[in-house]
């Protein structure tokens, strides 16, 4: 269902060279993206990742080639200032 107080997420997955790595509103590893559903279930019914249902995207970014650790933390840091979240 849809929440009455949608909460703002930013979702990220990453590949770190053996898996790929889930990030939910920090620069630190949330998990892997087999986590993924699971963690943004249990944190929010505004949306759900892996079935796409329920909830609302704004914004999504693609990346031809791996980001460095920099580049990762200035994309998060960027998407953080612009939809008013908190990084932890």
């Amino acid at each position: 269902g849809t929440a009455s107080n949608p909460t703002t997420f930013i979702l990220a997955t990453r590949h770190d060279g053996a898996s790929c790595r889930f990030y939910r509103n920090s620069l630190t590893a949330d998990g892997t993206v087999a986590d993924a559903r699971t963690t943004a279930d249990s944190t929010t019914s505004a949306g759900r990742v892996g079935n796409a249902t329920g909830g609302n995207y704004s914004e999504v970014i693609g990346c031809e080639a791996a980001l460095t650790d920099a580049e990762f933390n200035q994309t998060m840091n960027y998407l953080a200032n612009k939809y008013g979240v908190t990084l932890s």
